[in-house]
């Protein structure tokens, strides 16, 4: 989602009333004997409110390797969507061809000069669709069974270092650009103590964004089964907004 669209969302909500506290980081929700919930941050603030809806989202997994934390926002990025364009005629090199992968590498082909996958594995696990579309793609590579062990750069990335994991052999691959894609990690480890989590920890609900727990809801990309659509997440909002008003109406 681009600046500009956040700004519409936020002026929409404003409009109707809605107060947004920013660099509030919430550590603990607390259901209280009231029937209300307690909701705690970082600030050592607290909020009571009768319904909860949990919108956190996942963040991306890091590979975890050097040159990744010191080139981030001069080179790396785990947003192709957002800073792909800052690599017009660049050569740029994608880690991951699951689904993601390919999905935000396949809008990049129109502009970069080239684009090479590096995939852990010996094989994508992405749709079929995706993978002929960049095989078949004159800017696109993809190489497979290779591990990203190091990001080089001087002020700027320069390229990759990978180990081929058939015959150990370290290679370069030289990029001004790296976008990262071996999966995400939802936001959830505050309400691991009160909600059910699936094996990868995103929180299970009902049809109508329903937790376990009356009244705590949980929508967007931090919910099991949601793809991580933007126009998914606002219709899983949706959803929970209509169940709320019943809820509270029978309180």
């Amino acid at each position: 989602m681009c600046i500009r669209d956040r700004e519409k969302f936020r002026e929409q909500a404003e409009r109707f009333g809605t107060e947004i506290l920013e660099f509030e980081p919430v550590t603990q929700i607390k259901p209280l004997e009231t029937g209300l919930f307690e909701v705690h941050t970082e600030n050592d603030n607290s909020f009571r409110g009768k319904t909860v809806v949990i919108a956190t989202g996942s963040r991306p997994k890091r590979l975890n390797v050097p040159g990744e934390e010191t080139f981030y926002g001069r080179g790396v990025s785990y947003c192709a969507t957002c800073d792909g364009p800052l690599f017009k005629d660049k050569d740029v090199i994608v880690v991951g061809a699951g689904n993601s992968g390919l999905q935000e590498s396949i809008p990049m082909l129109e502009y970069v000069k080239s684009l090479t996958v590096i995939e852990f594995l010996p094989t994508s696990r992405a749709e079929k669709i995706l993978q002929d579309r960049m095989s078949q793609h004159p800017k696109a590579k993809m190489i497979f069974n290779h591990q990203i062990t190091e990001i080089v750069g001087d002020e700027t990335v320069t390229g990759v270092k990978a180990i081929d994991r058939a015959t150990g052999e370290e290679r370069f691959f030289p990029a001004q650009g790296v976008f990262i894609y071996v999966g995400y990690t939802p936001a959830t480890e505050f309400v691991a103590d009160l909600v059910e989590r699936n094996k990868w920890g995103y929180i299970i609900t009902d049809e109508h964004m329903r937790t376990k727990v009356a009244g705590l809801y949980a929508i967007g990309d931090v919910r099991a089964n949601n793809p991580a659509q933007l126009s998914i997440s606002v219709g899983d909002g949706a959803k929970a907004a209509l169940d709320i008003r019943e809820f509270i109406q029978h309180l």
